[in-house]
């Protein structure tokens, strides 16, 4: 995350970042699918990233609807970052750091619970949205994938992200850390 340089790639990928509670995978999936078969955003890749405890066969059923442009990611989630042009999930601080990154965000609200924000209050608005629902999703969506230039997350803009919220590891810091 420190050293982060994204690379622009000739197809947009949008990098959703599953959680570790099944059925919330499942209706973010199924929000994804619904991005995926809309006609604006067929020339958008779609990479699902699930979270380490759980694998692909937990949705063998869903597997059937995917379009061509959706399929599961398995690369490390600091290398997905390189290639991301945003990224979609709904509780993870993997959100954070991928701002951090200059990557924009949406995250999906629970339409069942609480929902657990993990974005800062402090981060600018305008790279970030909440969302609820498929409607939102996909303006949203549209919205961030069309955007270039002034209203990314420029450098200044990261740094204040990365200083504010993370700290870079060292010995030390990793000593401190283990010593409560």
């Amino acid at each position: 995350m420190w050293h982060h340089k994204s690379k622009k790639n000739s197809k947009e990928i949008v990098l959703v970042i599953l959680p570790s509670i099944h059925n919330d995978c499942v209706e973010i999936i199924e929000n994804i699918i619904f991005l995926a078969n809309n006609k604006d955003l067929r020339n958008i890749n779609f990479k699902l990233k699930l979270h380490p405890d759980l694998n692909e066969n937990n949705f063998n059923s869903l597997k059937k609807e995917f379009p061509n442009t959706l399929k599961f990611y398995k690369k490390e989630l600091y290398f997905s970052f390189k290639i991301t042009q945003l990224l979609i999930g709904n509780s993870s601080s993997a959100l954070t750091e991928g701002l951090a990154c200059g990557i924009p965000v949406i995250v999906i609200g629970s339409r069942r619970g609480l929902t657990q924000n993990p974005i800062p209050k402090s981060i600018n608005k305008k790279f970030w949205k909440l969302v609820f629902g498929e409607a939102q999703l996909l303006n949203a969506t549209k919205e961030f994938i069309k955007r270039e230039g002034p209203a990314l997350i420029d450098e200044n803009q990261q740094k204040s992200i990365k200083s504010n919220f993370f700290e870079p590891m060292n010995k030390t810091k990793i000593r401190r850390l283990l010593d409560f």
